[in-house]
C-alpha cells in the first residue's frame, strides 16, 4: 500500500514540474521583441550620398539656369540704367561658363540635369516682364539678391560635399557667388536712395498701366 502511494506522489510531482516548465517556456515565448532596428530602416551612405548629389545638381541647375535666364531679359528690356545692365551682363556671362561646367560635372557623375525651369521659376521671370523699365531694375536686383543667397547656401553645403569633383566646383563657384551677392546688394542700396529722393511714384508704374489703356482703346 505504501509503495502504490509513494508510486502516484512520484507521478503527480513529475506532472507538476512538467507543468511548471511548460509555463515557463510560455512565458519566455510571450515576451515581445524590443530591438530597437525592428522597425528603422536605415538608409545606406550609398544612399544618403545619392539624395545629396541629386539635390546639388537639381538645384545648382535651377539656379543657374534662373540666372541667366533673368539676366538675358533685362540686357533686352533695360534702356535707362547702366548699373544694372553691366551687372546683368556679368551675372549672366559668369553663370553660363558655370553652368557649363556643371553639365561636364554632372555628365560624369551620369546625372541628368534639368533642362527646363519649375513653373514656379517661369511664374516669376513673367511678373519681371510686366513691369517698366524702372520697375524691372529693382525686381531684378532683388530677385538676384534672393537667388545668390540661396546659391551661396548649396554651394557651402556642396563644398564639403564627399564626392571631388562637387566639392572642387562648389569651392572653386562659391567666391563668384559671393562676388555676385555683393555687387547686387550694392546696386539695391543704390537704387533704394533713388527711390527716396523721387515723388509717389517712383517705379513710374502708373505711366505704363496709362500706356496700357492707351493701347487697348
Amino acid at each position: 500500500m505504501k509503495t502504490r502511494i509513494l508510486f502516484l506522489l512520484s507521478i503527480i510531482s513529475f506532472l507538476f514540474a512538467c507543468g511548471n516548465a511548460e509555463q515557463k517556456d510560455d512565458k519566455t515565448n510571450a515576451e515581445p521583441i524590443t530591438s530597437n532596428d525592428t522597425n528603422i530602416i536605415k538608409k545606406s551612405d550609398t544612399k544618403m550620398k545619392q539624395e545629396d548629389k541629386t539635390t546639388f545638381f537639381t538645384n545648382a541647375a535651377i539656379g543657374g539656369m534662373m540666372e541667366v535666364e533673368a539676366s538675358s531679359r533685362i540686357l533686352v528690356n533695360t534702356k535707362n540704367n547702366p548699373a544694372v545692365l553691366a551687372h546683368a551682363k556679368m551675372i549672366r556671362d559668369d553663370h553660363m561658363k558655370a553652368n557649363e561646367e556643371l553639365k561636364a560635372i554632372a555628365k560624369k557623375e551620369n546625372f541628368a540635369l534639368p533642362t527646363v525651369l519649375p513653373e514656379a521659376k517661369v511664374k516669376i521671370l513673367k511678373q519681371l516682364e510686366s513691369l517698366n523699365d524702372e520697375a524691372q531694375n529693382e525686381f531684378y536686383i532683388n530677385l538676384m539678391v534672393t537667388e545668390h543667397n540661396e546659391a551661396i547656401n548649396l554651394f557651402n553645403i556642396g563644398s564639403t560635399m564627399p564626392v571631388e569633383s562637387i566639392s572642387a566646383f562648389a569651392t572653386k563657384t562659391l567666391p563668384i557667388l559671393r562676388h555676385h551677392y555683393d555687387m547686387t546688394v550694392k546696386i539695391r542700396e543704390e537704387i533704394l536712395k533713388e527711390k527716396a529722393n523721387q515723388g509717389d511714384d517712383p517705379l513710374k508704374i502708373s505711366d505704363k498701366q496709362k500706356n496700357k489703356a492707351a493701347k487697348n482703346q
